[in-house]
């Protein structure tokens, strides 16, 4: 028995009734506890100092876990303090959105980052997988090193050997995927196949969604097995992947369910809305209770049926060119389901054609008309071209000689657009606010284009810098109104035009 279960059994029973063992005693007097005095005092002394011995220490447990081995030696040469400094400042937050381009600019560079910022980056780029490639490059070896050891950073994958796919943890087999599908898209889609029918259904849907990477008409035999899958999530991400492929077997038979229903009669478009949905149809990703948009269920059927067809099939079907077909359905009592369902068809298929004509036909419309809550542009601005948003953007802004509504498309485009303004467009952006603010009568107004200043700080050319401070009216009243954003717009302007000297 212990020396402290000795003690505690004599406190329990009494010293009447039992005794400290001889063992015990010795230990207490090697402690400085006199053991020839009264029982009961001997056993409160060693009850107090033991307890006081209890919390003062204890013996550590030896350490028997594998260590990593130290990080090897930095080859790539470190960020300059200058940029150091830059990003310290980005990561604080006063410039957060000024990080995708300053890992752009480094690895422009073949620089790498400081070892203290690397968990806080790799921390904040997990969902974000646009800078996945820039971090691989730009990380070092201690980033490796740090990656190696945290499963939630191996997003960004270093060991790309396919020996992994079968046994790595599920980050790493997403890592691994996606990194095949960018360098041989066909081998990618092989680790698939050769264990799709052992993964659950959460890994297939994260795995499906990767397959959009390089997603080509080789993908097409694999996802039409998922439309038989037992998992409706599974069949209605496959429809989707399939959906995107122009010359693939569901497009061709959407088409063919379509084509029937829209005509053109004496120079108008003549609608009939489907009214049965077969299974078959029903595979093909038609959800026959869904409120897709204004109009009914049967509506809604049509609108997701046109919504996967390729635009150029339409300018075949109608035998007119994209710009009278959109006015055909301008005149349509449907319009907003046939405007809704092409512009989703235009975004899954990417067709700058008919991205130009969408947007130059509504901002002709726009002119005479409120279109705020006509259709939702957000599909179009991910695949739109820089030099189509530019050409656009400039064409809204010169057809007009005050401030844009704030329902107006082009105001729905600047807002929400990620691409670079050329020097013109802000320039145009800036001398038609500063000629508004030089004559308003009103210090209310235009608030929505204090969001679209600060998109304009991070996405115009900063070496500009000097001829966009000029201009501004501070002598008007107005201008305490404005200032605040004025002056952060010219601010964020200073700060990139330094990062990129640096």
């Amino acid at each position: 028995m212990n020396t402290w279960n000795d003690i505690v059994k004599v406190a329990l029973i009494g010293s009447e009734r039992g005794q400290l063992s001889e063992g015990t005693k010795i230990q207490l007097q090697k402690l400085g506890i006199d053991t020839n005095s009264d029982s009961a005092e001997i056993v409160l002394k060693a009850s107090v100092l033991w307890s006081k011995m209890k919390h003062a220490g204890y013996q550590p447990v030896k350490n028997t876990s594998v260590l990593f081995d130290p990080a090897p030696k930095e080859t790539q040469t470190i960020c300059s303090l200058k940029s150091v400094k830059h990003l310290m400042q980005i990561l604080s937050g006063s410039y957060k959105d000024a990080l995708p381009e300053f890992l752009q600019l480094l690895a422009e560079k073949g620089q790498r980052l400081p070892e203290e910022v690397l968990p806080d980056v790799l921390e904040m780029a997990k969902n974000k997988q646009k800078q996945w490639d820039l971090l691989r490059d730009i990380i070092g070896e201690r980033g490796e090193w740090l990656v190696s050891q945290n499963p939630e950073w191996q997003y960004i994958i270093l060991d790309t050997d396919l020996q992994n796919w079968e046994t790595g943890t599920k980050q790493e087999r997403l890592a691994l995927l996606r990194y095949w599908r960018k360098k041989a898209p066909e081998q990618a889609l092989g680790l698939l196949q050769n264990t799709w029918k052992y993964e659950n259904i959460n890994d297939k849907l994260d795995f499906l969604k990767i397959l959009q990477i390089n997603l080509s008409i080789n993908d097409e035999l694999f996802l039409e097995k998922s439309l038989d899958a037992k998992r409706k999530e599974e069949r209605k991400l496959a429809a989707k992947l399939l959906s995107k492929l122009p010359d693939s077997q569901l497009i061709l038979r959407m088409y063919n369910r379509i084509a029937p229903l829209l005509t053109i009669q004496n120079k108008k478009l003549q609608i009939i809305l489907p009214n049965e949905i077969n299974q078959v149809t029903q595979r093909d990703g038609i959800d026959i209770q869904s409120q897709w948009i204004r109009g009914g269920v049967k509506a809604s059927r049509l609108g997701q049926m046109l919504a996967v067809i390729p635009p150029p099939l339409l300018v075949d079907h109608f035998n007119e060119p994209p710009k009278k077909i959109l006015e055909l359905y301008w005149q349509s009592d449907w319009r907003e389901l046939l405007f809704q369902a092409t512009l989703e068809a235009t975004a899954i298929h990417n067709n700058e054609l008919w991205t130009d004509a969408i947007f130059t036909f509504w901002v002709e419309k726009a002119k005479n008309e409120d279109l705020s809550d006509f259709i939702n542009i957000n599909p179009l601005l991910e695949n739109i071209s820089e030099n189509l948003f530019n050409k656009v953007a400039m064409m809204g802004l010169s057809n007009t000689n005050g401030l844009l509504e704030e329902g107006h498309p082009i105001v729905h485009l600047l807002k929400l657009g990620s691409h670079r303004w050329q020097p013109q467009l802000t320039n145009l952006f800036i001398v038609g606010l500063q000629g508004w603010m030089d004559n308003a009568q009103s210090y209310w107004a235009g608030w929505h284009y204090k969001g679209i200043l600060k998109k304009a700080a991070y996405h115009s050319d900063p070496m500009f810098y000097h001829q966009f401070e000029r201009g501004w009216p501070r002598e008007k009243r107005i201008w305490g109104t404005w200032e605040k954003e004025i002056e952060g717009f010219l601010n964020i302007l200073r700060f990139r035009k330094a990062m990129m000297e640096a």
